[in-house]
């Protein structure tokens, strides 16, 4: 069994690589992390999103998906220039709670990011 995962495991790492030199983006250059909403009386917590490209601008989106329900429960639109952030909770019209997965993606990147709601 190990031999097996081994061997996938490597077959990633070189279809990671070729990718990475034939130039096409795998993963989005975003940082993102959550804090509790200063809201008072508000129970959500607040997405920090940071673009951290380092030199191109990013466009996308922000979904959030119920883990018990299986569906689409929010959705944004992301533009942010290089190192910039942008917040998302209870004054954009969503306070994540935990549960939550929230999928990240951005236009010419293979793969999304994904995070869960602590």
């Amino acid at each position: 069994m190990f031999k097996f995962l081994a061997g996938i495991l490597l077959a990633v790492i070189a279809v990671a690589i070729f990718l990475y030199f034939r130039g096409i983006n795998i993963w989005p250059p975003v940082e993102a992390s959550f804090r509790a909403s200063k809201i008072p009386f508000s129970k959500g917590q607040v997405l920090k999103v940071t673009n951290t490209s380092g030199g191109s601008e990013i466009t996308g989106s922000i979904k959030v998906f119920s883990l018990k329900e299986k569906k689409e429960l929010f959705s944004r639109q992301l533009q942010l220039a290089p190192g910039e952030s942008c917040e998302t909770g209870h004054l954009e019209g969503w306070s994540f709670s935990p549960g939550e997965k929230v999928v990240i993606d951005i236009a010419g990147y293979v793969l999304p990011q994904y995070i869960n709601v602590p």
